[in-house]
């Protein structure tokens, strides 16, 4: 891993990064995944104009295979609200993306558009480590406390846990031969698990 400082902000990059990428670049014949990396960057884009907007100061952003991690400076972040903004701000940018992509614009940029379409969405399923997963622990702290917060956070990982795992067994008595697939839902389910 290696870093650098701009202005106060430690920008790190893991090897995991790279390799993702490198890997990414040499198994994408079609340059779809190349688009999807455009999404990304466009999704945190999201993020870091909302942190902007709300006037959240960044300590770092890291780059890592499984993303980008965006940090906040400590308890820069107060306020229900301001934290759900950060949150949804990258899945809007990508909406917002794929609205001007393929209903203003069309033609091949529609391609680009339905990819951030699917990363906005991806994003926002309510796993760990996600932003839909983060927003469902945000109001689980918000509105759970009376009924117990880890009891609220274990039910929800019980959910997605048996959800991810309908989902494996559907893939494989389909006989869907994607072993991507099954290595990222394998992933998911130990993450979930991990409380």
């Amino acid at each position: 891993m290696f870093s650098i400082r701009l202005w106060k902000i430690r920008i790190s990059f893991h090897f995991s990064f790279f390799a993702v990428i490198s890997l990414m670049l040499i198994l994408d014949g079609e340059g779809c995944l190349l688009l999807g990396f455009y999404a990304c960057l466009l999704h945190e884009m999201g993020h870091l104009a909302a942190m902007l907007w709300l006037n959240v100061p960044l300590s770092e952003i890291c780059f890592y295979g499984a993303g980008v991690k965006i940090v906040p400076i400590k308890r820069s972040l107060t306020g229900y609200g301001k934290e759900l903004a950060v949150l949804a701000a990258g899945p809007l940018a990508n909406l917002i993306v794929f609205a001007a992509a393929y209903f203003l614009i069309g033609g091949q940029a529609a391609v680009f558009g339905a990819v951030s379409l699917v990363t906005g969405l991806f994003n926002l399923l309510p796993l760990k480590g996600f932003d839909g997963g983060r927003m469902i622990a945000l109001a689980a702290e918000r509105f759970a406390a009376p009924l117990g917060l880890w009891e609220t956070k274990t039910a929800l990982a019980a959910v997605n846990c048996a959800a991810l795992a309908v989902l494996f067994a559907v893939a494989v008595l389909r006989g869907f031969g994607n072993p991507s697939l099954y290595i990222t839902v394998i992933y998911f389910m130990i993450v979930e698990l991990m409380i």
